[in-house]
């Protein structure tokens, strides 16, 4: 283990002007504070409930690829790159100041590392361009090495549990879907399908009950997480960026020309703002139309997002905002 740290003063403004700085990924830290890592290797900490910037430092030589919360309730994060390394840190407040804390790093891949996932119990994957899978303790040991032949580029890493199952699922840019039954912390090949659309150029896998939703530019496709087979193929107009699904009745797609777009989650078929209005229980999502659509950005790309505390937030290349999605509150929306 070993430490160093960074600081700045808690009374600084929430004023964001994008410039040059790209946005790259982003995470939400023990319900209060938004990680937004930039192409520059800044990092940025926003307090959300009070609107305000309260970290901003260079945390890395290279574009920050991903940050991921240690787990739900801490002030622990880790943080990757386009870089071999790994770093788990630590937000806290001392002296009228915010500071972060370097806790651990991890290192085993040769090439940058793309993607994180918290496996519960202390475990997290990582995946890298030197196609790789590697699970980890949070004291840095590998528990377990996979070299993926079939993998490289950019590596998407889904786990689904339940009762009865528990796998790892796996996606290349070029198409390539891998199935992994994760047993102990140990990963066995269950099926490997190839190239499922070389010109789909697919940038999204995500998961909503017992289904796959592996999606690119032109078309959505949805495989059985059970018989590991395709049962629906959407086409689209827009490549995707996202789904999310906080409604049992209804998911949401997410595209990177910055629309969002409602779909009954067993027939997926569009919805309307009157039909969405109709199917919401929990959270008011038909607050975000506006002209019969939903536009969370003007010709920008939706880079991430996340749910949270009745919120919706994204970024795109250069903005941050929220949507309040409360049953209670009017419409609103804020841009960082």
């Amino acid at each position: 283990m070993f430490s160093f740290f960074f600081k700045t003063k808690e009374d600084s403004k929430l004023e964001y002007e994008s410039e040059s700085q790209i946005l790259k990924s982003m995470c939400i830290l023990n319900n209060k504070y938004l990680l937004i890592g930039k192409l520059d290797g800044n990092l940025l900490i926003y307090e959300i409930e009070r609107k305000q910037k309260i970290f901003e430092n260079k945390i890395s030589d290279n574009s920050i690829t991903c940050l991921m919360n240690y787990e739900k309730d801490s002030n622990y994060f880790f943080s990757c790159s386009e870089s071999p390394e790994i770093y788990l840190f630590e937000l806290y407040f001392i002296n009228n100041e915010f500071m972060l804390k370097k806790i651990n790093k991890y290192v085993i891949h040769q090439s940058c590392v793309k993607r994180l996932k918290s496996l519960g119990n202390n475990t997290f994957v990582s995946c890298s361009n030197d196609s790789s899978l590697v699970i980890w303790d949070i004291n840095g040991n590998i528990l377990y090495k996979l070299k993926d032949q079939s993998h490289g580029l950019e590596n998407f890493i889904i786990k689904i549990s339940d009762k009865t199952i528990s796998n790892l699922v796996t996606l290349n840019d070029k198409g390539t879907l891998s199935f992994y039954k994760d047993v102990n912390n140990k990963l066995f090949l269950s099926k490997v399908i190839l190239e499922l659309d070389y010109t789909n150029l697919y940038s999204m896998c995500e998961i909503s009950g017992n289904r796959l939703f592996v999606g690119g530019f032109s078309i959505i496709q949805i495989f059985s997480i059970i018989s590991e087979q395709m049962v629906n193929c959407i086409k689209i107009k827009e490549p995707i960026s996202f789904i999310f699904e906080k409604e049992k009745r209804f998911i949401v797609f997410g595209f990177k020309n910055g629309k969002l777009e409602f779909r009954d989650k067993n027939k997926l078929n569009i919805l309307g703002e009157k039909d969405v209005q109709k199917l919401e229980s929990k959270y008011k999502f038909s607050n975000l139309f506006k002209n019969g659509e939903i536009q969370l950005f003007t010709n920008e790309s939706i880079i991430s997002f996340d749910f949270f505390n009745e919120r919706l937030v994204c970024i795109s290349d250069e903005k941050i905002r929220f949507w309040n999605c409360s049953k209670e509150k009017k419409r609103e929306s804020y841009i960082f």
